[in-house]
């Protein structure tokens, strides 16, 4: 007979990652106090009711029957009357048909090797370039039409490829914009096909106990294989399945076997040359090394991505290269190094001719910006008519041929309107000197290996007194804005206490909070206070 006292004493029994496994598929609320109050949880009928929801036919089937199955044991279900009486007699159950499944892997090989180098340009060239984002958190319209179309690609598909590069910490959101993280960098640094095992045991890692049974039985109809399952539940699991389908763990609604040899085998090794052609494109034939990629990256604008890329040599990008440093010589050198097919002379006239022209129009950093360059160009510019936007004036008391102008517009939106109109623009600060945008990289915490629910069930705590003075109370007050219980231990004279908590504010070195276990409200000196669990990223 299943009771809370047995459950309790089996969740006792677990390692501390297989409780965090159980607990997290079983959807333990967060402010559970103890292990005693999760087993009763656990025995709720609502909460059967929603396991049975995620379980698959075939093991439906074995809890009807009395029998039991290893995924259903992890998952603490086992069999008894009571649990089979909470499936409905007429259910039809169809355990799913071997024979269906695919002998031929090959289409979800070239789907996963597809997958993996869109999500490598996808994260590079957020590497390269961040994505703005408007006042709403969401790319602007201009960034979604240029970076599907680099990969060649669908605007819908590139949603979707942003999403998993989101939900893998690979790009992370940083001032209004999209940048690569340092996961996301490193993730790049590694071949192609060790970027898709990585990927995969990212995916693996974090699926349910409920998920990892669902994919295993690799039935085509996640409707059939989750009899139980509300609209709300087969939503949930037809995204595992599209995101299992998007790093070729599964093709046509089916899970495949994809190995990591498979990958190596049908994604070319990366090259570190480029063919250079007359009309001044960098044509890469296959994937490009990561460091060749980053050497190109810093003079030329990428025009395609994906398993072979196409690059362009503009006065603009060369002059980006020459504002961090660059000479001409430099990227001719550079150009010689990485082209298999030698540097076209118009090329070489391209890179002497961004040399010569380089700083001769200087946008002066600001929320309005100053224009200086030659009296000639300053009234080309006054003439031209592409460059209405920005209402260039000579400011007063200043003459034409001073080759002074004022814009009320921003430095940067000056900056790109002389860009996108071809004048050689380069943006200096107050000094005049050039002014380079660093790379920009999003730091991301990692994931911590357990959640602070089991941490804090255990009592997995962190001494107090090992930390910064401030520690405490910095990591208290993020507790109370995440309203995240936590447990602490609470030292008085020769007595330890312990109390899991919900903290509602800390200040005057006191820690106020509702006691989960005694239901009432109490407040701590956070000097007594030698040990606290719970606290992610501690």
């Amino acid at each position: 007979m299943r009771t809370a006292a047995i459950i309790e004493a089996w969740l006792q029994e677990l390692s501390d990652s297989d409780l965090d496994a159980v607990l997290r598929d079983w959807q333990v609320p967060q402010d559970t106090a103890t292990l005693a109050a999760a087993a009763k949880w656990m025995n709720e009928p609502a909460a059967l009711d929603r396991m049975l929801s995620r379980t698959t036919a075939t093991d439906l089937a074995a809890l009807r029957s009395g029998d039991g199955t290893p995924a259903l044991a992890a998952r603490g279900l086992h069999p008894d009357d009571a649990l089979r009486a909470r499936i409905p007699a007429s259910l039809e159950l169809h355990a799913p048909d071997a024979s269906e499944q695919r002998e031929d892997t090959s289409p979800a090989v070239d789907a996963a090797a597809m997958s993996v180098m869109r999500l490598s340009g996808a994260v590079s060239s957020m590497a390269d370039q961040p994505v703005r984002l408007s006042g709403r958190g969401i790319p602007l319209a201009a960034e979604l039409r240029f970076r599907s179309s680099e990969l060649g690609i669908e605007i819908a598909e590139w949603e979707r490829l942003l999403a998993a590069a989101l939900h893998y910490r690979f790009i992370a959101p940083l001032d209004r914009e999209l940048c690569a993280s340092d996961t996301g960098v490193a993730w790049l640094d590694l071949a192609p096909q060790q970027r898709w095992e990585a990927l995969r045991e990212l995916f693996l890692a974090e699926l349910s106990l409920s998920e990892c049974a669902f994919l295993d039985q690799g039935t085509p109809s996640v409707e059939q294989t989750l009899p139980l399952a509300d609209a709300a539940t087969l939503e949930q699991f037809c995204a595992l399945l599209e995101r299992a389908t998007l790093l070729g763990l599964a093709l046509d609604g089916r899970i495949t076997a994809v190995s990591p040899e498979q990958i190596a085998q049908h994604i070319p090794a990366p090259i570190d040359y480029v063919y250079l052609q007359l009309d001044q494109t960098l044509v890469a034939p296959g994937p490009l090394s990561h460091s060749a990629a980053r050497d190109i990256a810093e003079m030329a604008v990428s025009e395609a991505r994906g398993m072979a890329s196409t690059w362009r040599l503009t006065p603009a990008s060369l002059h980006s290269a020459m504002a961090r440093g660059r000479t001409a010589e430099e990227l001719l050198e550079r150009l010689h190094r990485l082209s298999q097919t030698g540097v076209p002379q118009p090329v070489e006239y391209l890179l002497r001719d961004a040399e010569r022209r380089f700083g001769a129009v200087q946008v002066t950093e600001g929320e309005t910006a100053t224009v200086r360059t030659d009296g000639d160009t300053a009234k080309r510019l006054l003439v031209d008519r592409a460059l209405t936007a920005i209402e260039l004036r000579v400011p007063t008391g200043r003459a034409i041929e001073e080759g002074v102008l004022h814009s009320a517009s921003s430095s940067d939106v000056v900056l790109d309107k002389l860009v996108e109109e071809r004048y050689p623009a380069l943006l200096v600060d107050a000094e005049g000197a050039p002014v380079v945008s660093e790379r920009r990289i999003a730091t991301v915490s990692g994931r911590a290996p357990l959640s602070n629910l089991t941490e804090r069930l255990r009592g997995l705590g962190v001494e107090v007194s090992s930390m910064q003075p401030d520690w405490l109370q910095a990591q208290l007050i993020a507790a109370v804005k995440g309203k995240m219980p936590v447990r602490v231990t609470v030292a008085s004279g020769t007595q330890v206490q312990h109390a899991t908590l919900v903290p509602l504010s800390v200040s005057n070195g006191r820690l106020r909070g509702r006691d989960l276990e005694r239901d009432l409200e109490r407040t701590l000196p956070l000097r007594a206070i030698v040990e606290v669990a719970g606290l992610q990223n501690a």
